[in-house]
């Protein structure tokens, strides 16, 4: 009994040695890393305050207009004339309504149509009605796949609709 009690009692020193011994190892390794890193930081905050003293030397006004002055020869300052106030540049005239499809990259999906009369009308959201039948995809019931609407290259998808619809009106 005793015999057992007395190797209990070493293996239970030896794994508390060994955990010790492989503990002390695993920090050493991590301190180790955590210098490499922080070695790492310093190097790159040298790196950082060199480009930043390289920056503001390239950027002094003095070289910036030497520089103008012999890669823009034609530059000059504009006259008094040229300039105008913010309030006097006119406003592009609004865009009316060409259709009732939505654009290419509108976030409806394909086969809805939107009202754009209420794009025009104020802050209220497009009215988004029922999905319409078109001949992009399937072609309907009971017609043939000859039907279909060819794609050009670069063609938008509401260029595609507008084809589609025309075609259908026709039959």
């Amino acid at each position: 009994m005793k015999i057992t009690a007395a190797l209990v009692w070493i293996s239970l020193c030896l794994a508390s040695g060994f955990s010790l011994f492989s503990i002390a190892f695993a920090v050493e390794d991590l301190e180790a890393e955590l210098s490499a890193i922080n070695r790492q930081i310093e190097q790159e905050r040298e790196a950082l305050h060199v480009l930043q003293a390289e920056w503001t030397y390239l950027n002094r006004p003095d070289r910036i207009e030497d520089l103008a002055q012999q890669l823009l020869p034609d530059l000059t300052q504009p006259a008094i004339e040229q300039l105008v106030a913010v309030e006097d540049i006119p406003l592009a005239p609004p865009v009316p309504p060409s259709s009732t499809l939505p654009d290419a990259g509108s976030d409806v999906g394909p086969d809805a149509t939107v009202e754009m009369s209420s794009l025009t009308s104020g802050a209220e959201a497009p009215a988004v009605t029922a999905p319409r039948r078109s001949t992009l995809g399937n072609p309907p019931l009971g017609k043939s796949p000859s039907n279909r609407v060819a794609s050009k290259p670069g063609q938008s998808f509401a260029e595609k609709v507008r084809l589609s619809l025309s075609q259908e009106g026709q039959e």
